[in-house]
């Protein structure tokens, strides 16, 4: 009994190895072998984009008053650390308000200004310094 156990423990584990060695292989065949066929296979994939509008429109009450209605919106986010940090950040503000503004659509400007007497200034240290001296 002790010398079929081993050997059906033999035959499975050896079973084992060779599926192992079998996917090995093929996945040698596919990443190294094969690989220029499928850069090129999916270079020349194409790709359809098709819009489908809501089953769902305007929702209303029983009496026929609307309570929520499909329009548009734009959300624009800026990200304070990478605005700042770009070459030349007034003129993003500025590229992004004429885009606006030539689209049509219509924004609210949040951004702070200087009052007088504060103005904006860049010193060497990299920080805004009003016109005091005093770090704002």
């Amino acid at each position: 009994m002790d010398r079929l156990y081993r050997f059906r423990i033999g035959l499975l584990i050896g079973i084992i190895f060779l599926v192992a060695v079998v996917f090995a292989g093929r996945l040698f065949i596919v990443q190294l072998v094969s690989a220029e066929d499928s850069v090129y296979n999916s270079s020349n994939t194409t790709t359809y984009t098709q819009t489908v509008s809501a089953a769902r429109g305007e929702i209303l009450d029983r009496h026929g008053t609307v309570l929520v209605r499909n329009r548009a919106t734009y959300s624009v986010t800026l990200n304070s650390f990478a605005l700042f940090n770009a070459d030349d950040p007034n003129g993003l503000l500025l590229k992004l308000a004429e885009t606006c503004r030539k689209n049509g659509i219509e924004y609210r400007d949040t951004l702070p200004t200087p009052t007088p007497p504060t103005s904006w200034t860049t010193t060497s240290r990299s920080s805004c310094w009003d016109g005091n001296g005093t770090r704002i």
